[in-house]
């Protein structure tokens, strides 16, 4: 009924039989409708992920699934299947059908990326179908591979994943340098580990930096609900989830123009630009660029769209490296991002979408046999719905039992027992001041207005302003705004900006030249000018008044030019 109903798609239901039996017993089955993997092969990245769930119905099977990732960075259902157990022969039957499925389409490749936790029998599979294939290892499971055998903590969760998520070798084989430190016998373990495990490892051209099986564990979660249902009401709804996903893709699709970027690559571009206004270029020639950002200088190639943080390789999208390259050569970043972000892929993937169905009392009689279910039952009792949690492993509650400061962002504490650098384990908490509410909404406003007016109306190469203001995130909100308004109003702000507050020993430096020039970017003049942070009460009105005392200088002064040019003229007029 599906290859009636649905051109182009794979079916097989495989079964067998015992001398003496006069109905054969079900043994396995694999599915893929032509819409899906039609869309997978011309519109997604090559780059598969596996898995198997158990079903929790009368009779026992294993849920195998394979689903690929689509230019939005959404998952991709490609093939499903039941089988009895999960072994090398059930994995390689899935396997075998998925190579038949592609050659069925005309597409030969055996150089997919596959991507899975460490499952039994799995690796010898894809490597018997696709011999050229490339295995990624999930991050996640050899964590908790890790944390089971004994090597877990704070220190070590957050050196592996420093690990997991590096770019380039150097951040990698630093972080391997520090769990070596912590237990040598752990760097032993992840070297046995044959696949690619950390982002630097991965193939460029693949475009895919996940190093984890989320998205496959996202459809195991979605057909929880249904893996206690018997295997035709299981595929039914597998069907409908899946034929109404490409559905309403299958619309949106047609409204995108081939060049323009996916909601993901559009969210992903523009946070990278954010972070790119604080990194500087300097030209190499030959399309090689310098960027320094902060401290660390990387290399950029536009030629080949590379850059040394290895983010615009692993990602297909052009870092904030790469983007401060790109602005500074007043070209498009569009052009510069991979092709599966674009319509034009997006378009493929869902270029056709899967047919409707009649339910199953009105198809057709069929010649087939009538198959018995496996004759492995449960065993006595309510079927098991929750899977058993590893002895390591956090139990299930409403709120985890790991804390994540809010200050300095690491796992163990809180705000209040924050050390924030401190000597002592753990801080008193903060008695807070009896004070007097005040509104603070026109207030702060007016102060961020004044700044504003003087940044961008007052030009004088040397002027000191005491700005009579003790908080500090006020101040950066102003900055902010001043930045914001100056590239409105295409208004180059000053070279040099510094900010000082008063101290029994002097001047005290607060922010230096090198911070407020990474938050001006490129937008910098020529002009210098200082701000003064002293303590005070009522920091909005004393910083009007430093604006207006400034403002009634410069009149001051304008007018003397314009008493001086006067005079000047007159003497000129009587000779």
């Amino acid at each position: 009924m599906i290859k009636e109903t649905n051109p182009g798609s794979y079916a097989l239901i495989t079964w067998h039989s015992d001398p003496g039996d006069v109905q054969p017993q079900f043994k396995a089955c694999f599915f893929s409708f032509g819409a899906q993997v039609k869309g997978f092969l011309k519109g997604c990245r090559p780059i598969i992920g596996i898995d198997g769930a158990h079903l929790s119905g009368f009779f026992k099977g294993i849920l195998l699934s394979a689903l690929g990732i689509d230019g939005n960075n959404e998952i991709f259902l490609l093939a499903y299947g039941v089988v009895d157990t999960e072994s090398q022969e059930s994995w390689n039957y899935f396997m075998r059908n998925l190579r038949a499925l592609f050659e069925r389409e005309g597409y030969s490749r055996d150089d997919w990326t596959f991507i899975s936790d460490r499952m039994k029998g799995v690796d010898l599979a894809v490597h018997e179908n696709f011999q050229r294939a490339t295995r990624r290892c999930c991050a996640q499971h050899l964590y908790m591979n890790c944390k089971n055998g004994g090597w877990s903590g704070e220190l070590f969760h957050k050196i592996f994943w420093i690990a997991a998520n590096a770019y380039n070798p150097y951040v990698y084989n630093k972080a391997i340098e520090k769990i070596t430190e912590f237990d040598p016998n752990a760097t032993k373990y992840l070297d046995t580990c044959t696949e690619q495990w950390s982002r630097h490892q991965f193939d460029p051209t693949v475009c895919c930096d996940h190093n984890t099986t989320n998205f496959v564990e996202s459809f195991n979660a979605l057909t929880k609900p249904y893996r206690d249902l018997p295997l035709l009401s299981l595929f039914e709804a597998i069907r409908e989830w899946s034929m109404e996903r490409i559905g309403v893709r299958f619309d949106k699709a047609a409204n995108m123009e081939p060049n323009h970027l996916t909601d993901y690559a559009k969210h992903e571009m523009e946070l990278r630009s954010a972070e790119s206004r604080f990194c500087y270029s300097t030209a190499c020639g030959g399309g090689e660029f310098e960027v320094k950002d902060g401290n660390v200088k990387f290399l950029v190639n536009l030629h080949n769209s590379t850059c040394g943080c290895g983010v615009w390789q692993g990602s297909g999208m052009p870092c904030k490296h790469g983007l401060r390259v790109i602005y500074n050569q007043r070209l498009d970043p569009v052009d510069f991002v991979s092709t599966y972000f674009k319509g034009a892929a997006y378009k493929q993937a869902y270029a056709e979408h899967m047919n409707p169905m009649a339910d199953p009392t009105q198809w057709p009689g069929s010649t087939l046999p009538t198959i018995k279910p496996p004759g492995i039952k449960r065993s006595a009792g309510r079927p098991q719905k929750q899977r058993r949690r590893g002895a390591m492993e956090a139990r299930k509650r409403k709120r985890h039992t790991s804390v994540k400061c809010s200050k300095c962002k690491e796992m163990g504490h809180n705000a209040r027992t924050c050390k924030f650098g401190a000597g002592t384990s753990k801080a008193p908490p903060k008695q807070r001041a009896a004070t007097k509410k005040r509104k603070t909404t026109s207030d702060d406003a007016s102060v961020r207005m004044s700044a504003i007016w003087l940044l961008l109306h007052y030009k004088s190469n040397d002027f000191d302003v005491r700005v009579l203001d003790t908080n500090r995130c006020q101040l950066i909100d102003i900055f902010q705004d001043i930045f914001v308004e100056s590239s409105k109003q295409n208004v180059f702000l000053p070279d040099k900006f510094r900010l000082y507050t008063e101290s029994p020993k002097g001047r005290v430096e607060l922010v230096d030249d090198n911070v407020m020039m990474r938050m001006w970017g490129w937008n910098r003049g020529k002009d210098t000018v200082e701000l003064w942070v002293e303590e005070t009460d009522s920091p909005g009105v004393a910083f009007r008044s430093a604006v207006a005392l400034i403002e009634m200088q410069r009149k001051e002064e304008e007018k003397k030019n314009k008493g001086e040019t006067g005079r000047a003229f007159e003497d000129a007029k009587r000779g």
